[in-house]
């Protein structure tokens, strides 16, 4: 991200990254899977028979317990006919109209799809139990909390129980922010002005830091009572496990004015259709090997217009990252993770902060919500660090190819100008732009990959490591790309984001469109 700050640095007003939406699982140990579930009624010998009266006794539980909770606070209980109605905005509105700043709001209730299980006889006589999708009627909690702002649970009133929690960071910010004096403009979920920009990212910081097992289990225990309830869970330790489900870590920055956006955004969004490829989208989303040809992943990217600005997103096996304006002034790149396996990181194991560090994926545990965090603002950096060279420059394609097209002295050497239209040369060009290079740089055997077959014999390989020496020797001598110190990498310069960029889109611009814009 610095490399894009510091591009447009007299334009940025602040920068902040944090948690945006945020959605908590819950699930009861043993009712995840039929083994935890033979074990929970093993002492039962005809538990299989005996399981559906005693899911009902604890359905009713929970279904009591709501009741009381509307008749307590006085809140409204109301059943749902169709589960495709946004309770969110349901909420919103029973909020508004009866003025609740803080407190129970509503509980809404809905028949909706489940994940639960049923017991089969196999063949030798046996009886297991089998996961199975069925549908039953869930509840839904809001809450107007001091603390997180507008907040929802969802539970699950038939086995297995599960329980789904929604925060917005954002909102929590503000709070925050707040408590601490700190005063802001805020539109939507997006800061226009902080009066403290530095203290404002340390506390979205201190957001990943939260006890979250514990706020939880709190939360749980005000909507879901007959979860503590020994006698109907046969004094079983039931206790719920809390995972990250659903993460959005979204770094905003925020320009003095629309026009300075407006006069970068169209280039990066064309930018990032164009030259953002297959590999570009895995490196950043944290894949480091390339793609091969009989690999089953699949790399999306598509751009839509929607009411808050134009967006781009790209995404594969379950994680993206995308990029949008907000409010006309605001530049966001938001990372989505719903499979955090696709991470790694480096270090102790989960509960043990002294245990040794090494390369581990990145877990769902709520324990792990740091790493999860830096894993995110490490795709939104490397993001936008290759969004840096997305604006073409004023000065012509001519302007800026007539210097590199003349034979220079270099280091003692002639060296011959670039010719870019040339295949040769042209090739090169397209190959050190790929967007896997925008980090770690590239090598002369990352070049000769690209530019050539794997199978060749040891001459035509050295020929080749030979000729690529020789044309990045040129490249370096004309100030495209600069070595990496201390390393064999290389990466392109200021000089040498320009002149892909342009050549980029000259390469997939019409005739017609060149001749408008030479009109």
């Amino acid at each position: 991200m610095k490399q894009f700050t510091r591009k447009h640095a007299d334009n940025i007003a602040h920068t902040l990254s944090g948690f945006d939406r945020i959605r908590f699982g819950g699930s009861i140990s043993l009712f995840t899977d039929g083994a935890g579930l033979r074990t929970f009624f093993e002492d039962d010998p005809g538990s299989f028979y005996h399981a559906r009266s005693f899911f009902e006794e604890v359905t009713k539980e929970i279904l009591a317990s709501g009741e009381r909770m509307s008749e307590e606070t006085g809140r409204p209980f109301r059943y749902l006919k169709r589960s495709s109605l946004s309770k969110q905005r349901e909420a919103s509105r029973i909020a508004a109209e009866d003025g609740i700043t803080e407190g129970l709001i509503c509980i809404l209730t809905c028949v909706e799809p489940c994940y639960t299980f049923c017991f089969q006889r196999q063949d030798d006589g046996s009886v297991e139990w089998k996961p199975k999708e069925r549908k039953c009627l869930h509840q839904y909690f809001y809450f107007q909390d001091p603390l997180f702002g507008l907040i929802n649970l969802r539970l699950q009133t038939w086995c297995p129980y599960r329980v789904t929690v929604n925060i917005n960071g954002r909102e929590w910010l503000a709070r925050q922010m707040d408590q601490r004096g700190i005063r802001y403009v805020k539109a939507d979920n997006c800061f226009l002005k902080i009066s403290d920009p530095e203290a404002a990212q340390h506390l979205a910081l201190l957001q990943t830091r939260r006890n979250f097992g514990a706020l939880l289990d709190r939360l749980c225990r005000t909507c879901h009572p007959a979860w503590h309830n020994h006698l109907i869970f046969r004094d079983r330790p039931v206790d719920y496990f809390w995972t990250m489900r659903e993460t959005e870590w979204a770094t905003d920055v925020v320009f003095r004015s629309r026009e300075a956006l407006d006069e970068i955004y169209a280039n990066m969004i064309r930018f990032g259709l164009l030259r953002f490829d297959s590999t570009s989208v895995m490196r950043f989303l944290g894949r480091t090997a390339p793609l091969r040809a009989n690999s089953d992943v699949e790399v999306f990217s598509n751009c839509r217009r929607r009411p808050e600005g134009i967006r781009i997103r790209h995404w594969s096996d379950g994680n993206s990252v995308k990029m949008y304006n907000k409010q006309h002034l605001v530049l966001r790149v938001e990372t989505t993770i719903n499979n955090p396996y696709a991470f790694s990181t480096v270090r102790p194991p989960l509960g043990d902060s002294r245990g040794v560090k090494k390369k581990r994926v990145v877990p769902k545990s709520v324990a792990a919500a740091k790493d999860r965090a830096k894993v995110s603002q490490q795709v939104n950096d490397r993001y936008l660090n290759a969004l840096s060279s997305a604006d073409v420059p004023v000065e012509t394609l001519g302007d800026l190819l007539l210097p590199l097209s003349q034979r220079i002295l270099w280091d003692g050497r002639p060296i011959r100008g670039l010719r870019v239209f040339e295949k040769d040369d042209f090739r090169l060009l397209a190959a050190i732009a790929g967007g896997e290079f925008t980090m770690g740089g590239f090598r002369n055997r990352d070049i000769r990959k690209l530019l050539a077959d794997e199978n060749l014999t040891p001459d035509e390989l050295k020929k080749l490591t030979n000729r690529v020496t020789r044309m990045l020797r040129m490249l370096r001598a004309h100030n495209v790309i600069d070595k990496i110190k201390g390393t064999h990498r290389y990466q392109l310069t200021d000089t040498g984001n320009r002149l892909v960029s342009a050549l980029a889109v000259a390469e997939n611009a019409s005739l017609n469109e060149l001749l408008a814009v030479a009109a």
